[in-house]
């Protein structure tokens, strides 16, 4: 028999063509879920942030295998949205000669910076954008900043996905912390050092 341009397929027998049971997609989803995450943590882990802009800065470098995939995700995002609002203040600094201040409008602030700010990374399904505040603490200084890195004030609280700008009140100096899933800052997974952004700005003329 000839067949022009057409070459016939016998059915297979053998071939399942039924749409799959509730529960086997289930278990194909849960499968697909953690072949993501393994990768997820296999590229972020082996992924390095930007330098450093200050030396005295505490880096989230290093191995973070230990991490579940989705709290290096959630911390390295909200350490980029830290160095975000770091980068925006330092311009408002050299702008105005000094950091913010306490008679400014920092509510006008703080609005600018959100508009900088990612989903929050620990609530990614609510949707909602990682919150920024801005406060003052005349105790702030390069020195405590030195004891801050290991033990943090009990007033360093938040809710997590939060973001914290201290100002000095010397107007000289400005630190960036995030609070975790415990409400405290994120830590180093190596050092266990909080992860601190810190900048220095000019002082007023």
């Amino acid at each position: 028999m000839v067949y022009k341009g057409i070459i016939p397929v016998e059915p297979c027998s053998h071939l399942n063509t039924s749409s799959p049971t509730p529960a086997t997609r289930a278990r194909q989803n849960r499968a697909r879920l953690a072949a993501v995450a393994l990768v997820t943590a296999v590229l972020l882990a082996g992924h390095n942030l930007a330098a450093a802009q200050d030396a005295d800065e505490t880096m989230p470098d290093g191995a973070w295998g230990g991490f579940a995939a989705a709290q290096v995700y959630a911390q390295r995002t909200l350490y980029g949205a830290m160095q975000s609002a770091a980068a925006w203040l330092k311009d408002y600094c050299q702008q105005h000669g000094r950091c913010p201040e306490s008679s400014d409008d920092i509510a006008s602030i703080e609005s600018d910076l959100q508009q900088l700010m990612p989903v929050n990374p620990y609530f990614p399904s609510s949707g909602a954008k990682t919150p920024i505040r801005v406060q003052f603490d005349e105790t702030l200084s390069d020195l405590s900043l030195s004891h801050y890195r290991q033990r943090p004030p009990d007033s360093w609280s938040a809710p997590a996905g939060t973001i914290t700008v201290v100002v000095s009140n010397t107007h000289d100096l400005f630190v960036i912390w995030g609070a975790g899933m415990d409400k405290r800052p994120v830590r180093h997974e190596l050092s266990h050092k909080v992860l601190l952004v810190v900048r220095h700005c000019g002082k007023p003329s």
